[in-house]
């Protein structure tokens, strides 16, 4: 897996599987002292491009829950050297500063928002960033997290460089959240404009019990930026008509539909401290065949796992699930609603590992499973982890996108 962290200790990785086969992988980092758990999918092969995407970008802006600061990792795919260019853009369009480093083969430089070579980047502000290498393919990941204790503990998330090959006009987001599961999970949508002409992007959201459907739409400037948090958006949560709690689906639309948009979601419980922050679901993240790469059951005496299914077509789709346990491979399909399962059109389902069917999808203990979702029609979804320690040191969560059969790679 093209792997990495910011951090001088940690290393990038590759894996190969062996001949004729393919993979997926994700990875996982966390600061026990820090209480955070950072989440991210691996990079295929394939999807490796000379510019990378980074729509969101923190340096010491406060939300009123901490100082919230960011880091990017870049890594060099390919074994020869090359020189890498990062560009940070204001919400404006305009360019804020600029980094050069060469990479070595293979190599990885981290860029925290503290650190002193973003001495030029001033503080207080959002940004989007451009990442562009000059003679090989790299990709890149971020993460956000804010700095001082909130109850114990602190928020934080981490997701995926977006290549150029992957930009799309056209995106599915299958979990937005309104004040939902009881414990006040809110969510945001990011996009960031790479065109040097402004675009105009339509929001459709579909859910709520009972059902309902509303679009807004949003300019973002050339090469600029534009954050939508839905507590706050005077459109879509309106004095005199606010957007009723509970989970939607979402469709983005670039509405000339000939201009690409980059696209990342978060949503998070600031009383628990529990975050995902993702990518967007293009058209490679669409399948019939998606895979989920660990589950929980009460490992390692608090972590519990859910995974997401969202539907985005106009009839039920069913899926099938197929568990399969690390420890000695077996596979299971459970009779019931962890093994057989209806998503109802435009909408979303969550299968709860531990609780699911009233008896849990797979064993309790200390044995980590991956599972295989099968289905009718393409679908897309979320996975997620968290700690559920009463210690409220030990409270946090993570999560990422499922892997799509089209994302499988030998070399990840």
């Amino acid at each position: 897996v093209y792997a990495q962290a910011w951090r001088s200790k940690y290393y990038s990785v590759v894996i190969i599987a062996e001949e004729g086969k393919k993979i997926v992988a994700d990875y996982t980092y966390s600061d026990p002292n820090m209480v955070v758990a950072m989440h991210h999918k691996g990079f295929a092969q394939k999807f490796a491009d000379k510019t990378i995407f980074i729509p969101r970008f923190l340096k010491k802006v406060n939300y009123g829950t901490g100082e919230f600061n960011s880091s990017i990792a870049i890594m060099n795919t390919e074994d020869k050297s090359t020189d890498v260019i990062v560009q940070f853009y204001e919400r404006s369009g305009q360019l804020k500063t600029e980094i050069r480093k060469n990479l070595g083969p293979f190599s990885k430089w981290g860029l925290w928002a503290l650190a002193d070579i973003m001495m030029s980047l001033p503080g207080g502000y959002e940004y989007s960033v451009k990442i562009t290498s000059t003679n090989t393919n790299i990709v890149a990941d971020s993460e956000m997290r804010n700095l001082s204790n909130q109850d114990g503990g602190q928020i934080g998330g981490g997701f995926e460089g977006i290549p150029l090959k992957r930009l799309r006009s056209f995106y599915h987001i299958p979990i937005i959240v309104r004040n939902a599961f009881g414990i006040g999970w809110e969510s945001s949508i990011t996009f960031q404009n790479p065109n040097n002409t402004g675009i105009s992007v339509k929001v459709e959201l579909t859910g709520g019990n009972p059902k309902i459907t509303r679009a807004c739409s949003y300019n973002i400037p050339p090469l600029g930026q534009k954050e939508i948090y839905f507590p706050s958006d005077s459109c879509f949560n309106p004095t005199n008509s606010p957007l009723p709690d509970g989970i939607y689906i979402a469709q983005i639309r670039e509405t000339s539909a000939s201009t690409k948009v980059a696209v990342i979601y978060s949503l998070y419980s600031r009383s628990h401290r529990m975050s995902i922050i993702e990518n967007a679901s293009d058209d490679f993240s669409m399948d019939k065949t998606l895979f989920v790469p660990r589950m929980y059951n009460n490992y390692a005496g608090s972590w519990n796992s859910s995974f997401l299914l969202a539907n985005f077509l106009d009839k039920d789709i069913d899926a099938k699930v197929t568990y399969i346990s690390n420890n000695i491979g077996e596979r299971t399909t459970p009779n019931n609603s962890c093994g057989f399962i209806k998503i109802p059109k435009l909408s979303s389902q969550v299968v709860y590992i531990p609780y699911n069917s009233g008896q849990g999808c797979i064993p309790a203990g200390d044995v980590l499973y991956a599972g295989v979702v099968q289905t009718n029609d393409v679908i897309t979804g979320v996975y997620h982890g968290a700690s559920k320690k009463q210690d409220v040191a030990y409270n946090r969560g993570h999560g990422a996108s499922l892997f799509s059969l089209q994302e499988a790679d030998r070399i990840y």
